[in-house]
């Protein structure tokens, strides 16, 4: 993951050792974090969580849960607090896929 223009959009890209692509969980407590890349930006969400609503980067510490894959354990899921909304779009690995949160289904492409 990236983050990109001004903290404006959150895309796949092909994986380098740019500070904006290496990602740090800070621990709140056992079940909650916050994501932070190398230059100190959060992921964050545009808006209220639904299904589309794009993850963005911003000074804001927006809390998360990272939990397991119910059918492959070694996969994890990101989700908003409280939801059923998980981090990705659709799934998409595709380079320049904004990511976005939408319900969580069964595909391991959300893992």
């Amino acid at each position: 993951l990236c983050i990109f223009a001004h903290r404006q959009y959150v895309i796949e890209y092909l994986i380098s050792s740019n500070p904006n692509q290496q990602w740090t969980l800070e621990h709140i407590d056992d079940d909650s974090l916050h994501i932070k890349n190398g230059l100190g930006e959060y992921l964050s969400i545009d808006g209220q969580p639904t299904d589309g609503t794009r993850v963005i980067g911003s000074a804001k510490q927006q809390i998360y849960n990272i939990i397991a894959d119910s059918g492959e354990p070694t996969h994890h899921r990101i989700f908003h607090p409280g939801t059923n909304y998980v981090a990705l779009d659709h799934g998409s690995a595709a380079l320049g896929t904004h990511v976005t949160f939408w319900t969580k289904g069964l595909s391991r492409k959300q893992t």
